[in-house]
């Protein structure tokens, strides 16, 4: 089986009633963020019409009838199923399928909930780097939260005796060029894809070797940010320094971000905004210098951008902070609540790390806020947490997920980033409505999210 370029070595063993019954994958402990539920439900192409067949019968009647003769379905789903690209999710696949062959909706957690043998999902079996098994298992993220590596750990296990490899600093565009994006090395006798990241040091870019390519196109969008926000360094500070209400801006600001830590924020927001997000990922020095010739353009718009959010926004955390502050104390359940809120959406480098399509949402939640108590003057404690019901179940949902060893998932990634705004929306619209949402939001949707997530 392939991941990218690493192969696992695959064995079939068959023994109905024994444990190792089915096909056993071998991974080598450093790549097991390689792997994914979402990849390995494919299981193999032999398997793949009984795994599907297995499926159906295992649904509620009342769906079940919609899939009759089983096997003759099976095999049409499991013929339509071999022309999907495997990195899409294969009960995302399965689910459009089936629901275009019934003609109604056949959920995601309909179908990852079914029960099927063990013989049709992978056994995973984990070796160390001399080849020892040291975990056997059919959960995906139990052995990756029981087994895997840290960031630290992997980081240099990887590089532990890459010959072609050796970290630099990476000190102007030209040192981009060469750079392999992955690597194929041996661990525990098994080919495994390393990934080449630029990682964004604070004040310099260095390149490292990670597990996965999700990690690896999160550490170089910082670490692509960075480097232009030394090349234009000069630039960003001047515009910096004349934001209009820069000084009122930062003094409203001080008490969740200093002034010195504002203004390097908003240098690398700018950066970020002119060179970085919706963009392709720079791979060389040729696309780094053709998005430089647009700098001045690039940073001129990002800058007429921040000069109009940055005080609406220092406004809007200012007039919510001293409303918290004018709080009864019996109002103090809903004033923890948003203080909570606050804590989350300025966090140590949201400056840094939120994307500016939310970023430039926070006046707007912020706003929302303070509605939210002042509704408290006519609705009462009992009403706002009727109200909050939703957010808070979908807040423990997000949190939950957030610890999940699931990160290398690009969907899963993509999923829980999208429930963090989509919280965000939601209570603008449950004690803001008349603020308006950026996108169609209810607890529904926010439900059919986190099934996803499970």
């Amino acid at each position: 089986m392939k991941v990218v370029s690493a192969e696992f070595p695959l064995a079939y063993h068959f023994e109905p009633g024994n444990d190792r019954d089915g096909v056993t994958i071998t991974v080598p402990q450093v790549a097991l963020r390689q792997i994914s539920e979402a990849a390995l439900a494919w299981l193999v192409p032999g398997l793949l019409e009984e795994k599907i067949m297995a499926i159906i019968k295992a649904l509620p009647k009342s769906l079940r009838t919609n899939f009759v003769p089983a096997p003759d379905v099976a095999r049409k789903f499991a013929s339509q199923l071999s022309h999907v690209e495997r990195s899409t999710p294969f009960y995302s696949a399965l689910s459009n399928v089936m629901s275009q062959h019934s003609g109604e909706r056949v959920s995601l957690s309909e179908l990852e909930s079914v029960k099927i043998p063990d013989h049709l999902r992978f056994l995973v079996q984990v070796i160390d780097k001399d080849e020892n098994p040291i975990a056997t298992g059919r959960d995906v993220e139990q052995l990756i939260a029981e087994h895997g590596l840290s960031s630290s750990e992997t980081s240099s296990t990887i590089q532990e005796g890459v010959s072609q490899w050796t970290d630099r600093e990476i000190r102007s565009p030209s040192d981009l060029d060469g750079l392999p994006e992955q690597l194929v090395i041996r661990r525990g006798g098994v080919k495994v894809a390393a990934f080449r990241a630029l990682v964004d040091t604070g004040k310099t870019v260095e390149t490292r070797l990670v597990d996965t390519a999700a990690e690896a196109v999160r550490q170089s969008l910082g670490g692509i940010t960075r480097l232009f926000a030394i090349k234009n360094d000069k630039t960003l500070r001047s515009q910096v320094k004349h934001l209009p209400r820069w000084n009122e801006a930062a003094l409203a600001l001080s008490a969740v971000v200093s002034p010195s830590q504002l203004q390097s924020g908003i240098q690398d927001l700018l950066t970020r905004i002119a060179f970085v997000e919706n963009q392709p990922l720079i791979k060389d020095s040729i696309d780094f210098e053709a998005r430089q010739t647009r700098s001045a353009m690039q940073i001129s718009v990002a800058t007429q951008e921040i000069a109009v959010w940055l005080p609406v926004l220092a406004t809007s955390f200012q007039e919510l902070r001293l409303r918290l502050e004018k709080a009864p104390s019996p109002w103090k359940e809903v004033s923890d609540s948003i203080r909570q809120q606050l804590s989350e959406l300025f966090g140590p480098r949201f400056l840094q790390e939120t994307p500016w399509q939310w970023l430039k949402e926070y006046p707007r939640y912020l706003q929302a806020a303070r509605f939210r108590l002042d509704k408290l003057t006519s609705g009462g404690l009992p009403k706002d947490r009727k109200l909050a019901e939703p957010i808070v179940a979908a807040k423990t949902s997000y949190f939950q997920a957030a610890k999940s060893t699931r990160s290398g998932d690009a969907h899963f990634a993509r999923n829980l980033s999208e429930l963090r705004w989509l919280i965000e929306e939601l209570q603008v619209s449950l004690f803001a409505q008349q603020l308006g949402t950026k996108v169609s939001v209810s607890p529904k949707r926010l439900q059919e999210v986190i099934q996803k997530l499970l």
